[in-house]
């Protein structure tokens, strides 16, 4: 159903400034317009017409503005001709502007038609423009959803940064707009703003901790954005110091490197890759598609001995077979991905 109109009315007709030379030789429409220039299901619509007659025998007389149709409407300018006869006209331009306000209407095309009716012995012929435009439906507005929630980057060495990756994901309608960024003491964003990301989309980004004493660290990574519910906080968290191989985060040492299956696997969107290093050793994670390409760096960096578990998210990736490559040293281990969608 067409909304129902609420239509306003305001009448700018005036005498242009002044005694000026005649510019014009009959009356005409010179501009037809509506604010704003795209509107959506939500906009209350602004209708404006201007024009001018060529003398001052002239008059603008009326306006009137109404919905004909579900989809038209008609803006009638009245102007009446006072000359008669052997009556001489002082040559000043008439203008005129009328404006309407209407809406908010369903998404669709919609025409006015104008008609400027004279109303005069010296010109008997009506001046006629049409304006065409369309409403368009108004989108939800964007929204965040982040993978993962938090980020724990366990124990790392003074004097050494360790790299997590965030996933931003816009599930609203609107573009996203990442404008700012702040962290906590000990942590740095790698992001370059702002960030943009459309409707159901994605972007991967990295978290950097680097600790610059014995002690542990903490707080929120605060997101600003046009998200409705902004700031978007992702607690961050990390201890500085020699790994205490007693820790529930690292309940062994394992005696070789080991890339672990990861899980679940075949995974929707995100699944957990999971690998050991015997002694403290930089290693480089990252996903390959079948044809060797790299898609995507988990991890690039120093590593504290111990169990490790990354997540990697796959949600901006198409459906197929992946491979998670481990490298550190000589040494290099792949495991298959199957990622369904």
């Amino acid at each position: 159903m067409i909304a129902r109109s609420r239509l306003t009315f305001a009448m700018l007709a005036c005498l242009a400034g002044g005694l000026c030379l005649n510019t014009i030789s009959h009356a005409m429409i010179s501009s037809v317009q509506i604010t704003p220039a795209q509107p959506t299901d939500q906009d209350t619509i602004t209708f404006s017409v201007a024009g001018g007659f060529p003398d001052a025998c002239w008059h603008s007389q009326d306006f009137h503005f109404t919905q004909t149709s579900p989809t038209e409407f008609a803006a009638d300018v009245f102007g009446v001709d006072t000359w008669q006869p052997g009556m001489v006209c002082l040559q000043i331009i008439v203008n005129y502007g009328y404006l309407a306000s209407f809406g908010p209407l369903n998404p669709g095309n919609y025409t006015i038609l104008i008609t400027e009716y004279p109303q005069s012995e010296r010109e008997p012929w009506p001046d006629i423009s049409t304006l065409i435009f369309n409403v368009q439906e108004s989108l939800p507005p964007a929204e965040i959803s982040l993978i993962p929630t938090s980020l724990d980057f366990g124990i790392v060495q003074l004097g050494h940064d360790s790299v997590r990756t965030l996933t931003i994901r816009n599930v609203g309608g609107e573009l996203l707009t990442v404008t700012n960024t702040t962290t906590p003491i000990g942590f740095a964003t790698l992001f370059e703003l702002p960030l943009t990301i459309a409707a159901d989309s994605s972007l991967t980004d990295s978290v950097q901790f680097s600790p610059t004493a014995d002690q542990p660290y903490g707080g929120n990574l605060v997101i600003l954005s046009n998200a409705s519910t902004s700031p978007t906080l992702v607690p961050l968290s990390g201890v500085a110091g020699e790994p205490s191989f007693s820790d529930d985060a690292f309940p062994k040492t394992p005696e070789d490197i080991f890339l672990d299956q990861s899980y679940p696997n075949p995974f929707n969107f995100s699944t957990t890759v999971s690998f050991s290093l015997p002694r403290n050793t930089p290693a480089r994670l990252a996903v390959h598609d079948v044809l060797g390409r790299e898609v995507r760096v988990l991890a690039d960096e120093n590593f504290a001995p111990g169990e490790h578990r990354i997540l990697f998210d796959g949600s901006d990736l198409p459906s197929g077979i992946y491979f998670t490559r481990l490298q550190s040293g000589e040494f290099v281990a792949a495991q298959k991905l199957l990622l369904l969608k």
